[in-house]
């Protein structure tokens, strides 16, 4: 087995490393910047029926909880 010495792989891949943190970072500044206020946060149903999911959206994205699961669970 011959080993090959790649210099300019260790480069490429510490660049693209370094600008995929830097990329992730300013995605979560810019999402986090802006709170929402408590009102909206709190002005929704969570819990909803099995055979009705959607009288419920928790998370603004149509999540909700089921009220069977959470019977049982006590």
């Amino acid at each position: 087995m011959v080993r090959r010495r790649c210099p300019g792989l260790a480069a490429v891949l510490i660049l693209f490393g370094s600008v995929l943190l830097t990329t992730s970072a300013q995605a979560t500044v810019e999402e986090t910047s802006a709170p929402l206020p408590l009102e909206q946060l709190f002005d929704n149903t969570a819990v909803s029926e099995d055979t009705s999911p959607a009288e419920a959206d928790f998370d603004g994205s149509g999540a909700s909880l089921s009220a069977q699961d959470l019977d049982a669970a006590g």
